[in-house]
């Protein structure tokens, strides 16, 4: 086989190449944040300022995990008054996010089953109101 032909198999071989690639690329699921990612952009500062609200709360926040649930540790200065969700992102497919409504029990804490979830990494988002403040604290968490 002379030169030209070693020449063109080559050129073929790496246009092949590149075509798999474009079709791995094309079958790769892109998912936003959100939806509506770039209205929530226009509302970064009040998210700012709810983060810093939270701040003083931080070591009363808390997340911990057994094999059956799962359990959410609020500030137990949180009013009965406070509403908010929890939102559970999971940045690798949104089709696992849940947004929970906040039900505290008497020790400021809620409970969730491991059965709910999927297995994957979760960014926990407490988002809550009390008395018109805004509140927001975030945490991740690796569920199996």
């Amino acid at each position: 086989m002379n030169w030209g032909w070693s020449l063109a198999l080559v050129y073929c071989a790496f246009v092949g190449v590149m075509l798999s690639f474009v079709f791995r690329a094309r079958q790769e699921k892109i998912d936003l944040v959100a939806p509506d990612y770039y209205a929530r952009e226009l509302l970064y500062q009040q998210r700012m300022e709810a983060i810093s609200n939270a701040r003083s709360y931080m070591s009363a926040f808390g997340i911990s995990k057994n094999a059956k649930e799962v359990t959410i540790q609020l500030p137990a200065a949180i009013s009965a008054s406070a509403q908010g969700t929890i939102h559970f992102y999971c940045p690798s497919d949104n089709k696992k996010d849940k947004d929970i409504a906040i039900k505290l029990d008497t020790n400021a804490e809620q409970n969730f089953t491991l059965s709910e979830f999927a297995p994957a990494r979760y960014e926990i988002q407490c988002e809550w109101t009390n008395n018109g403040t805004p509140y927001f604290i975030a945490q991740t968490l690796h569920l199996p």
